[in-house]
């Protein structure tokens, strides 16, 4: 329920809603599959969603190989977000960033961070960029 409430809340705020199913591409518009879309990430890569919208956030990053999604900063009108995400490996930044003026959103994992144990660590660890 609350994850639904998320994504409902998410596209009203900025007015991006998403179109039908999550397919992935690599930047400059190259279809691919997931496990490709995942590989992109570990590279720091980014990874494109044409059909995402600003509350698809929780499935693309589970989809590409995180276990848990933790919002550090949503104040972007656009969409333009930061979160925390978990692996086997730990926590690293990730980043939500609008595709505008097409539709859609890239992801990200940063590599300015080393990966922390912890949400919390993580989030302490930012404060020094």
């Amino acid at each position: 329920m609350k994850k639904t409430y998320e994504k409902k809340m998410s596209e009203q705020a900025t007015g991006c809603v998403q179109q039908g199913k999550i397919v992935y591409f690599k930047e400059g518009g190259e279809k691919i599959t997931l496990k490709q879309a995942a590989e992109l990430l570990q590279n720091n890569e980014v990874v494109e969603v044409p059909s995402a919208g600003a509350g698809s956030f929780r499935e693309i990053f589970t989809d590409l190989g995180f276990d848990e999604v933790e919002v550090i900063c949503w104040s972007s009108s656009a969409g333009d977000w930061t979160f925390g995400v978990k692996n086997d490996v730990g926590w690293f930044v990730a980043i939500q960033e609008n595709r505008y003026p097409y539709h859609g959103f890239k992801y990200s994992v940063s590599d300015l961070v080393l990966p922390c144990e912890t949400f919390e660590q993580l989030c302490e660890e930012m404060e020094y960029i």
